[in-house]
């Protein structure tokens, strides 16, 4: 059985992306690099045959021109991240069955497959960051009222908060989902790795 789903990937900012690089990399580069892991992220999700629709969701005029180019949808935010997520998901078209959120900045994702395989059997999917700490990807059934928690030390407070409702869920740690860039560390890890 398959599910339809939605991709949706917040991204803040082309222009201002990246900020904890400035010390290896400038403006111009870290706009390059956010562009470069957003198209990467968008084409993971072409490349997932269940994935029906895929939204950016920016308060950024730049990012809206980019979508426009990609050939996605966007949604306006003007509130704070966690909010705003919520506001798109509620708008989404009702015949989707599962939503999967993405940080647009994971340089090694290929597919959501394994996202979408594991979303058959679990209310709730989560891919950590490789350090445990943050949440690189949220995806739930569409009936699952989300409780977002994206920001600071968001894996403990997704998973407080999903124990605290019963509801099922599983982890997902591979690089292809585990890696994202946010430090001159990462940066350098994922030149080394040569991807």
């Amino acid at each position: 059985m398959a599910m339809q789903c939605a991709l949706v990937i917040p991204v803040r900012s082309f222009a201002d992306a990246k900020t904890r690089l400035a010390s290896t990399l400038n403006p111009t580069q870290r706009e390059e690099l956010m562009r470069n892991c957003v198209s990467r992220v968008i084409a993971a999700g072409q490349n997932t045959t269940y994935i029906q629709e895929i939204v950016l969701v920016s308060a950024d005029k730049h990012v809206k021109h980019f979508a426009q180019l990609a050939s996605v949808n966007f949604f306006s935010s003007d509130v704070s991240l966690n909010e705003d997520l919520n506001a798109c998901v509620y708008g989404l078209n009702l015949s989707l069955d599962g939503i999967i959120i993405s940080h647009g900045d994971l340089p090694w994702i290929t597919t959501f497959d394994d996202v979408h395989e594991y979303l058959l059997h679990h209310q709730i999917v989560i891919a950590p960051d490789r350090h445990r700490k943050g949440t690189n990807i949220y995806a739930h059934n569409r009936e699952v009222s989300a409780q977002y928690e994206f920001g600071a030390d968001s894996l403990s407070k997704h998973i407080r908060n999903i124990r605290a409702t019963r509801m099922s869920y599983t982890l997902i740690q591979s690089p292809e989902y585990g890696l994202d860039i946010d430090t001159p560390h990462d940066h350098k890890f994922v030149n080394e790795k040569g991807q």
